[in-house]
């Protein structure tokens, strides 16, 4: 069970599928705000606001991390939980 919403607005729900997708075979997602914001058509609030959301429902874990040395990046990966959307859910597997 979600702690929060049970249902994912459609933000919430393509940043979701963004992460997801950038952050297979165990790797964190490093793309930025920015760059979400570009291929989402969002501004850089709405992405930042939007990830809070993610956050706080437990969908999302943000960390940062020295990769290779080098200063700290953000870290992004999806919490595998179910989630309804439009009578749609997913993930699955």
């Amino acid at each position: 069970m979600l702690p929060g919403p049970s249902k994912l607005n459609f933000g919430q729900c393509f940043l979701w599928m963004m992460i997801w997708s950038w952050s297979k075979e165990g790797k964190p997602c490093f793309m930025s705000n920015a760059r979400f914001a570009k291929d989402l058509n969002l501004s850089e609030r709405q992405v930042k606001n939007i990830l809070k959301q993610l956050k706080d429902m437990g969908l999302v874990k943000v960390w940062y991390a020295s990769i290779d040395g080098s200063s700290k990046r953000r870290c992004l990966r999806t919490v595998f939980k179910p989630c309804d959307f439009e009578g749609n859910n997913f993930p699955q597997g």
